[in-house]
Parts: C-alpha cells; structure tokens; sequence
C-alpha cells in the first residue's frame, strides 16, 4: 500500500496532543468451512491489528493473530509505530517518522514560545512604566 502524503492530509496536532491512546483496528478475512452437514458457513477470522498514520493515514500493522492469541511483530516486520511525546500518543508510519517528528517538534516549539511571551507581557509592561 503506497502512502498518501502526496493527497496532503493536514495533521491537526493540538486535537492529537488532547487523546490519550490511539485507536487500534483489527483487520479480518471470512475463511469458508464445511460443516458435518455439507453447509458452507463463511467465519471472519481475526488477520492482523494496525492503527492509522497521524501523517497520512496509512495502516501501521502492529500485531498478528495466531488464532484468538495477539502475536507481537519483530521490528524489521513492522510498518510504523506509536510513541508518547510531550505527553500526547502518536501513531507514525516508517515513511513519515522523520516528517512527523519535525512538525511535532516545531508546534511545540512554537507553542511554548507563545507561553513564554504570554508570561513576559505583563512583566515588560510593569518594567515599562516604573521608568
């Protein structure tokens, strides 16, 4: 599956900043069985889980199933990944890791420089007028 950077999904960080875990789906196949009475019943059995790419929406597989038992996927067999950063959840594919963390880095760096000039305008204003 190719990624979709290019359509230009936008990532909105502040409404990732506020989730606390990301939404993991499960991806199912039906399996044809015969019964004892030579009916076909299609059973959905249960093929991998994967969450979406904050970035660009893609499938990040992040386990498989053997059964009804989750099998963690080696990190070579991996698509992507989440991570915590500054306190939020992020999901991120192998494509868009280093895209990702660059906007991650620069909202917070623009957004703490916006708390620091908050706190410092009362402060100017006082220094100000005592001269």
């Amino acid at each position: 599956m190719k990624c979709q950077r290019s359509r230009g999904v936008s990532v909105n960080i502040s409404e990732i900043k506020q989730r606390r875990e990301v939404a993991v789906f499960t991806k199912t196949k039906k399996v044809e069985e015969i019964g004892s009475t030579g009916v076909k019943k299609y059973i959905e059995e249960k093929e991998y889980g994967y969450c979406r790419c904050d970035s660009c929406n893609d499938e990040v597989k992040l386990f498989d199933y053997a059964g009804r038992k989750k099998i963690k996927l080696k990190w070579n067999e991996r698509t992507g990944g989440i991570m915590q950063l500054y306190g939020a959840t992020y999901a991120l594919c192998n494509k868009c890791l280093k895209e990702g963390l660059n906007k991650i880095e620069v909202y917070e760096y623009e957004t703490k420089q916006a708390v620091m000039e908050y706190k410092n305008m009362g402060r100017t204003r006082d220094i100000r007028g005592a001269i």
